[in-house]
């Protein structure tokens, strides 16, 4: 965090750069008038001593710079069995949060709005959408084969697909 706001942190403990941050992102939003956000993807990865911080966290910059949580079903999961279990700062964490909280619809699982613009015959697209369940998976098949494709200077295909991943060849 401190490397995204151009912040040098000079102090070993770890406790004191989070400080050190707070500050800097408090000043950026409320003196600057810069509008900072700190994201936090997969979320539902997080410990209970990450919830804590960004409970500190939350209470300084409440106002000054937005905090996102972004995770599947299980981070909502995750915070309700540490608040059941009365962890540590847990309900004080979930009270600040809860309003917040947006669940968003699954995306397309045809990858219909990538798909459309690709030139791949409909079979080599079925083939795609049957192997990937998601845009990550997606792009973990697709970026990889492309960028081979494209090393050999060959046309990305169906074929060349299936031959990388060593899936069955449909003649």
């Amino acid at each position: 965090m401190a490397e995204a706001i151009n912040y040098k942190l000079y102090d070993r403990r770890i406790s004191r750069k989070l400080s050190a941050i707070n500050v800097q992102l408090y000043l950026m939003g409320k003196t600057d008038g810069k509008k900072p956000i700190l994201i936090f993807d997969e979320a539902e990865n997080l410990t209970l001593n990450t919830f804590q911080m960004l409970k500190a966290m939350y209470d300084t910059l409440k106002w000054t710079c937005a905090t996102v949580l972004i995770g599947t079903d299980q981070l909502i999961t995750t915070m309700d069995r540490l608040k059941s279990k009365n962890k540590p700062g847990m309900p004080q964490f979930y009270r600040r949060f809860k309003a917040g909280i947006r669940h968003i619809e699954p995306m397309d699982k045809n990858f219909d709005a990538f798909l459309a613009d690709m030139p791949f015959p409909s079979s080599f697209k079925k083939t795609i959408r049957c192997i990937c369940e998601n845009y990550g998976e997606l792009h973990d098949f697709l970026v990889p084969a492309m960028r081979e494709a494209d090393e050999m200077n060959v046309p990305l295909t169906e074929k060349f697909f299936r031959m990388k991943y060593q899936l069955p060849i449909n003649d």
